[in-house]
């Protein structure tokens, strides 16, 4: 796996193999603990040494002019300079970046992924699949027996599908607190404490007369973010619950309650 052969920033497996030592910015050797906590050999980073090493002499005396580079020198130059800049001029931040990633997960964990796989695990998808979301989500109080066949329901899905990418996204932001689906499926949407949590409808009673956290009525929808958990009025119709989806798009509004 490439993490194995060499992490997930380039190190080779003779690297990893020897690991006693990284690289610092100017290729200076600083002591780096060889296995994780797990015993296992932690891969170090590789090194970047730039194009031109610092001449303590010429800092002493004021001078920082270098000797031209040769035509025959010119695409290993070039390609040292960007190795620099793009790597070895952040070396010491990467470097604690990879010790602090390798902490939570250690390398050999994740070895088996690849680098898009990675990003899918950690930020989800791109696109939300709307049938999967409601597929997987779970109908409380006047919605439990008919489920996606109440008609509330049947327009509440209908709005979202009408929504653009970015409007459900926040949408899904308003009732999760993410905007990111979950990499496997909603199926598994999980709650802020990574414990498995379905996205949940429950109705509430429709009111234009009053509204309050603790009150199971209200003009509005809200959510519990914690919960994975949308109140969702029983609308008279579906013009009412656009409207009432647009305004919360309308505010970009995270919604919250003590519930």
């Amino acid at each position: 796996a490439a993490v194995a052969q060499g992490g997930l920033f380039g190190a080779t497996a003779a690297a990893v193999a020897d690991g006693s030592t990284r690289p610092s910015t100017w290729g200076a050797p600083v002591a780096l603990t060889t296995h994780d906590e797990g015993g296992y050999p932690r891969p170090p980073l590789p090194s970047y040494p730039h194009p031109h090493p610092p001449d303590e002499e010429k800092e002493e005396a004021g001078e920082d002019e270098y000797p031209p580079v040769r035509a025959c020198e010119i695409e290993a130059y070039l390609k040292a300079r960007v190795r620099w800049h793009l790597l070895g001029a952040i070396a010491p931040q990467v470097h604690s970046f990879v010790v602090g990633f390798y902490s939570i997960c250690p390398w050999w964990v994740v070895s088996i992924v690849d680098h898009a796989e990675l990003s899918l695990l950690i930020n989800g998808r791109k696109s939300i699949d709307v049938n999967d979301w409601a597929a997987s989500t779970q109908y409380m109080g006047a919605y439990r027996r008919k489920g996606q066949s109440h008609k509330v329901i049947k327009w509440f899905w209908n709005v979202v599908e009408s929504l653009s990418p970015m409007e459900q996204r926040r949408l899904l932001q308003f009732a999760t607190g993410s905007s990111q689906p979950p990499a496997l499926g909603f199926g598994l949407l999980t709650s802020n404490d990574g414990s498995p949590r379905r996205f949940t409808i429950e109705s509430i009673a429709y009111s234009t007369t009053h509204y309050g956290a603790s009150d199971r009525s209200g003009p509005f929808i809200r959510a519990h973010t914690c919960f994975n958990k949308l109140d969702l009025p029983e609308y008279l119709d579906e013009g009412q619950l656009r409207a009432a989806v647009a305004t919360i798009l309308a505010l970009d509004s995270t919604g919250f309650t003590m519930d």
